[in-house]
């Protein structure tokens, strides 16, 4: 019994439905010449091909995709920045897939996961953190789609989190703030806070928090270095080009500080004094260090450097 887990321009490979084999056959040692005779036990499925339609609300209209390729997403009008990662399915080694024999029946094709990473929103654009909004699944069109019972199929593992929108408003001394928008600037909020009766004059400063973990990524990177290298994972499915993270720090910390020791400072003084470090040894040149609410930078960390150089006399 021959069976074909392998044809060649066939998607998957283990499908296929390949013709009779001929098969001639020489008369045996006493001259008599015998028909062999080939059966089809199994007829072969027929392979992937053609294309299908997605539209995800856009305005433009829905956006042609071959059935082995899903680019394009980006132009529709409802999708922001996007990575596209192709699989087998439901595996490697089954559904027709890895050279081995299958089952009739047996459902086989290509798995896309797509990471919605930017989605449009009311905040320069996109939504806020630009990663949340509710994607609704596309309106699908396989009628172009050729192959034993193709069809396209669309699931959600993983549902987003609403993005941030609305406003605030701040208690002080009794006082009520002014409505103020989450994506209020530094100087915005300080007028608004120096609007207060009870309060004198106030400076804010902010910056983006960067506490979510994302699990099972590691970074090394050498100390002055500009590099870091990555494992356990692909950094494109969480992050789209431009996008600021953070690399080290503690998740317990609204700026994701890590508690490196302590130390006294004198006012109006530069120098730190009684440095007491729990896990390290010094304190890095141009590294940036919080103290209470404030925010410095190491200019001298003490450690002695000499240079010595070693030369010849000119001749």
């Amino acid at each position: 019994m021959v069976t074909f887990t392998k044809n060649i321009g066939t998607t998957p490979p283990g499908s296929g439905d390949v013709d009779p084999v001929a098969v001639s056959q020489d008369p045996d040692t006493s001259g008599r010449s015998a028909n062999v005779v080939v059966n089809e036990m199994v007829k072969g499925s027929h392979g992937l091909s053609g294309t299908f339609d997605l539209n995800y609300e856009s305005a433009s209209g829905p956006q042609t995709f071959s059935f082995g390729v899903l680019r394009k997403l980006e132009e529709m009008s409802t999708i922001g920045s996007v990575y596209v990662s192709r699989d087998c399915y439901p595996s490697c080694s089954s559904g027709g897939w890895g050279g081995t024999t299958v089952l009739p029946e047996t459902t086989g094709g290509y798995e896309r996961k797509i990471q919605f990473l930017k989605n449009p929103g009311s905040n320069d654009g996109f939504t806020f953190p630009p990663g949340s909004g509710v994607v609704y699944p596309p309106a699908i069109d396989h009628t172009l789609l050729y192959g034993e019972d193709a069809l396209v199929v669309m699931d959600s593992p993983s549902e987003a989190s609403a993005p941030l929108t609305g406003s605030i408003r701040l208690v002080i001394n009794e006082e009520r703030t002014e409505l103020i928008p989450y994506n209020i600037d530094s100087s915005a909020m300080e007028h608004t806070i120096n609007d207060l009766q009870s309060v004198g004059d106030v400076s804010v400063e902010s910056g983006i928090q960067a506490n979510h973990i994302i699990s099972g990524i590691t970074a090394s990177v050498v100390t002055d270095g500009t590099i870091s290298s990555l494992a356990g994972g692909d950094l494109r499915e969480h992050l789209a080009p431009g996008d600021t993270f953070r690399i080290g720090g503690m998740g317990d910390e609204i700026d994701g500080a890590e508690n490196v020791g302590s130390a006294s400072l004198s006012s109006l003084s530069p120098m730190l004094s009684n440095v007491q470090l729990d896990n390290r040894n010094h304190l890095n040149v141009e590294e940036t260090i919080r103290i209470g609410a404030d925010t410095y930078t190491i200019v001298k960390n003490g450690i002695e450097v000499q240079q010595i150089a070693v030369h010849r006399s000119s001749s």
